[in-house]
């Protein structure tokens, strides 16, 4: 039933692009940027190209994918981008990245990083995907994802350790990032899971998808009906050869080892499938903190603010007698100027006004001013529109 209602909404929405802004908070105990775990923008750059290749089909191993499962690979037209904007609605200086500072660990357990790290240091999970880039004191952990609520699909239900302070993925700083692309080598990351294809993985699970072995069994499902059953995981498989190991007799075709959700080296993986790509948009339209995230996301990729004040700005009544009345509805914050100009361009009244809440409303009064035609300007600090006001 949940597959058939992921089905049915995308098909409706196969169309829509959703963009998902991302802040990457790089965990470092005191090291110059670019050196030891103070990792480099490039090295955030390479991991969202491969992020972004990987989530829209775009990936230059795409053609690997072998001619049994080509039917059903697919670009889940979503894609991410660095925030612009920090939690106080500033320009960041460098967009999609916090360089968080503690002296105290060079390395960071699980239990510290759900307990301590993230509640420190999260930002809106409603407005950003956060990705923590830590140093892991367990070799073996490559990362961790929160699974999503109140999707109303099956098969996804996060722990009870998992709170609104504690959303989003942390990665093994040594598995964060690619040296095959555009961008260069020489990053320093853990050999044959050096594609970025980790992150790719975990930003899976943040979005409700399982492992595709159901983590279980052959008698354990992954909810998509388009991966093939798989008894096991491919840990460290390196020989991308098809057709690979068919762990379920009961199933005819040999398992799916080169989907983002199993375990095998970096180099075999190359694609999701269309019943993934319909749980993810799913969980995009439905969860808490997922759906705000895409509601919000202009918010913070937008580098300057005049198109959400376009989108979320009125004057009422329009035409007005006595007053007509500013009206914002917008997460935006700060000093609000609004100016009253005639045809000519000479000021007549000038207003300043601090936004503070979600929803503003300043009367305007006009009772002075002959019948006819106005400019209202409304100005903040990094973005500024102009509406007409006609005076009866």
């Amino acid at each position: 039933m949940a597959q058939e209602r992921a089905k049915q909404v995308a098909s409706h929405t196969q169309e829509d692009v959703y963009e998902i802004p991302v802040i990457f908070h790089i965990v470092h105990s005191g090291d110059a940027v670019g050196q030891g775990n103070n990792i480099s923008r490039e090295q955030v750059i390479a991991q969202m190209i491969v992020l972004n290749q990987d989530f829209r089909r775009t990936n230059p191993d795409a053609d690997d994918t072998p001619s049994l499962f080509k039917s059903v690979a697919t670009d889940t037209k979503i894609q991410f981008k660095l925030a612009q904007r920090d939690v106080n609605g500033e320009i960041m200086e460098e967009p999609g990245i916090h360089r968080y500072e503690d002296r105290a660990r060079d390395t960071w357990s699980h239990s510290e990083i759900q307990q301590v790290l993230k509640p420190t240091t999260i930002w809106d999970p409603n407005k950003y995907l956060n990705i923590w880039v830590v140093p892991l004191s367990n070799s073996n952990d490559f990362g961790y994802a929160q699974f999503p609520e109140q999707s109303g699909l099956s098969g996804v239900k996060p722990l009870p350790t998992d709170t609104p302070e504690t959303d989003g993925v942390y990665v093994n700083v040594l598995n964060l990032g690619s040296n095959y692309t555009s961008v260069g080598t020489g990053f320093r990351l853990t050999f044959n899971y050096d594609r970025g294809r980790t992150l790719t993985h975990e930003v899976g699970h943040w979005l409700g998808l399982r492992h595709i072995w159901g983590d279980g069994g052959c008698g354990q499902d992954d909810f998509c009906e388009d991966t093939p059953t798989a008894g096991r995981n491919h840990d460290g498989l390196g020989d991308c050869s098809f057709p690979g190991p068919n762990t379920c007799s009961s199933d005819p075709r040999p398992d799916m080892f080169q989907n983002y959700m199993d375990y095998t080296n970096d180099v075999c993986m190359n694609l999701f499938t269309q019943d993934q790509k319909a749980r993810m948009r799913i969980v995009l339209q439905n969860s808490p903190r997922r759906k705000e995230v895409l509601a919000n996301a202009n918010l913070v990729l937008k580098a300057r603010q005049t198109q959400t004040l376009a989108n979320t700005t009125q004057l009422f009544p329009n035409p007005g007698l006595n007053y007509t009345q500013l009206q914002i509805n917008n997460e935006l914050q700060g000093e609000v100027v609004v100016s009253i100009t005639d045809l000519r361009g000479v000021v007549l009244q000038k207003n300043g006004i601090t936004k503070v809440n979600k929803r503003l409303q300043f009367d305007l009064p006009i009772q002075s001013l002959p019948k006819g035609i106005y400019i209202v300007t409304i100005q903040m600090k990094h973005g500024s529109i102009r509406k007409r006001l006609v005076k009866k």
